[in-house]
């Protein structure tokens, strides 16, 4: 193919030079409607097109031991081609009564796949994949320490749709585009820009899980903040981050219904633009219907004024939207999806439904999601994903249903990603009354084997001690027992009540568990986090911090590096404060990371108050205490 593309390009510059061709038509084809779009270029331009052909057969050459198989790769700088457009082929029209025009059609750009973006990676030499259109060959892949890609790291040709990087990539966060190529020609325009967290330390294998929420794509993690009481009806505010941290106040409030900012996530990018969006729950919203709504980040980060996407439950009384989550890209096609609970759908027994994202966002279908049990009570009301829990590389789900069972035992439910979705495996509390499954979350890679970690806790364990079950990842999950269990002191009560990932809060490379405990000492709260390790249990040296609290822990999160220091800060909410008697109030507190444990860093405050800090975007027995305490 190759060999045909010089001897067109070489007659091209023949005709030129000799005279016999004085003018060359660039031509755009729109795959989509076959409609063909002209651009002629007189002979004053035949000069320029002749340099650019002959650039173009010189570096092919030179390139001609490069052409390597799927998977492998050649380093390269990017081909400058002046020549406009996106679209392959070089065609041969000849007019009867004019001079021959040559018409050349640029190279597909290619479609991002994996890993998602905004994703967190368990290494440094990440595998890519990519799709390319039939008429278009390789692919020019750029890394850049920016979005606009104005600081390259290194630019590598390949053939075929796949390139484990060849050099590892420092800690931090990368981002990452592709041009389209075919010989000597090259897309005009690159792929949308995606990024991913490189760790400090990397395991064995690279794997990716979860997503920031950097609705800007600056590479700086921000904070999304629900206040469901808001002026009597709910909002979510988001505070930027940047090189100085976290902004006093917010750059964006957006409003609704129902308990609006009852639940507030980033679910990752659902429409393949490389941004995350915001997904805001209000479970009260006609008449407990429940809504979810959906705002898409971009270059400006949320825009209150754009359209938003709203899925709703299917019926008064379903409270659709009581927990959502990021679900990763379940079926694998480049596209992140969401997961989102109803917990009294179907005569109260619960349901969770799977929304597909698609290049317009929620656009490619809805599959509901039911535990196949009648006695799964309130199933949904906690949900989690955007981990590949099975290591088949396909992101995995989480449903709890923590009244389930006589005595309100509770479950929880493996929900396994793929093509279709699998039938999900029950993983059962063992005591009445424990409320297994009242909080799940993925857990990131708490034990180092580069492989993504799910968290269960049932608050209501021996007689509301608490506890927290670890269940690390593993390709079978049916019958699935935790890899480790920790218990709530005798002092603590509801421990459990929410879990998280903290991601790697002190630098040591390896991530770790924080547990809201919202009812502990007379309800002011506290909030532990557990040091993940290599050896599967978690590091037990006391640290505490002493804010004042009224129910601190009700929300918790580690959400990414605010400030870009490279380490993961952490927020905890704080929703009944006051100033005054009356309505509560609300805030959170962000606690910056580093090498000795988490310090309180500000405490920030809702605008118009309404119980903010209540929602945050972001075995074996053992006798091991938090690390570090939040209290």
């Amino acid at each position: 193919m190759k060999t045909q593309r010089h001897l067109i390009a070489c007659a091209v510059m023949a005709a030129l030079a000799s005279g016999c061709l004085d003018r060359v038509t660039i031509v755009r084809v729109d795959a989509a409607s076959d409609r063909v779009a002209s651009d002629e270029r007189p002979d004053a331009s035949a000069v320029d097109v002749t340099s650019e052909l002959a650039m173009d057969v010189a570096n092919d050459r030179a390139e001609a031991p490069m052409d390597v198989p799927n998977d492998t790769a050649s380093e390269s700088t990017p081909d400058v081609v002046s020549l406009p457009d996106s679209t392959p082929d070089v065609l041969d029209d000849r007019p009867s009564d004019e001079r021959p025009d040559v018409r050349v059609r640029l190279p597909d750009v290619p479609r991002l796949v994996a890993p998602m973006s905004t994703s967190f990676l368990t290494g440094a030499t990440p595998r890519l994949r990519w799709e390319l259109s039939a008429n278009t060959d390789e692919a020019v892949v750029e890394m850049c320490a920016d979005r606009a890609c104005t600081m390259l790291e290194r630019s590598v040709t390949v053939a075929g749709t796949t390139l484990v990087w060849p050099v590892a990539l420092t800690p931090g966060t990368h981002f990452w585009r592709a041009f389209g190529k075919t010989g000597a020609l090259r897309s005009s325009i690159a792929s949308a820009t995606w990024q991913f967290h490189v760790p400090r330390r990397s395991a064995a294998v690279t794997t990716a899980w979860g997503t920031t929420p950097d609705f800007n794509g600056d590479g700086f993690t921000d904070v999304a903040m629900g206040a469901p009481d808001a002026l009597g009806a709910g909002a979510a505010y988001v505070y930027p981050g940047s090189a100085s941290g976290i902004g006093n106040t917010p750059s964006v409030t957006v409003r609704g219904t129902g308990r609006f900012g009852y639940v507030v996530e980033s679910v990752g990018d659902l429409n393949g633009d490389g941004f995350a969006e915001l997904a805001v729950g209000a479970p009260e919203a006609a008449s407990s219907t429940g809504a979810v709504s959906v705002f898409f980040g971009s270059p400006r980060g949320i825009d209150a004024s754009a359209p938003r996407t709203t899925v709703t439950g299917a019926s008064s009384g379903d409270e659709f939207g009581v927990d959502l989550n990021a679900a990763g890209d379940v079926n694998g096609d480049g596209y992140g999806d969401m997961i989102v609970g109803a917990r009294f759908a179907a005569m109260r027994a619960g349901r969770a439904s799977l929304f597909y994202g698609g290049p317009a966002g929620l656009t490619g279908g809805v599959f509901e999601i039911a535990s196949g049990s009648v006695t799964a009570i309130s199933f949904g009301g906690s949900v989690s994903g955007a981990c590949d829990a099975d290591r088949d590389g396909f992101a995995d789900m989480i449903v709890g249903a923590p009244f389930a069972f006589a005595g309100e035992a509770g479950a929880a439910y493996f929900v396994r990603g793929g093509p279709s979705v699998g039938t999900p495996a029950e993983l059962r509390g063992s005591a009445t009354s424990e409320w297994f499954g009242f909080g799940v979350r993925r857990a990131g890679d708490v034990d180092f084997d580069g492989h993504c970690d799910f968290v269960v806790g049932s608050p209501n364990d021996r007689e509301r001690a608490g506890a927290i079950h670890l269940y690390s990842s593993r390709v079978d999950w049916v019958g699935a027992r935790p890899t480790l269990s920790i218990l709530g002191s005798t002092r603590m009560r509801a421990f459990g009540y929410r879990v998280s990932d903290a991601r790697d809060v002190d630098g040591d490379g390896v991530d770790d568990i924080i547990v809201g405990v919202p009812d502990e000492a007379a309800l002011m709260g506290m909030a532990p986090i557990y040091r993940g390790s290599a050896t599967t249990t978690l590091d037990a040296v006391p640290y505490s911090l002493g804010p004042n609290a009224d129910r601190f822990g009700r929300a918790v999160g580690g959400h990414g590096d605010f400030d870009g220091d490279g380490f993961s800060d952490i927020v905890v909410g704080e929703p009944e404060f006051r100033t005054m008697p009356g309505p509560f109030e609300g805030h959170f507190a962000v606690f910056r990371g580093g090498p000795t444990g988490p310090s309180l860093l500000r405490w920030l405050s809702a605008p118009e108050g309404g119980y903010a800090g209540g929602a945050l975007a972001l075995g074996l027995q053992t006798r091991s205490r938090a690390r570090w305490l939040l209290l």
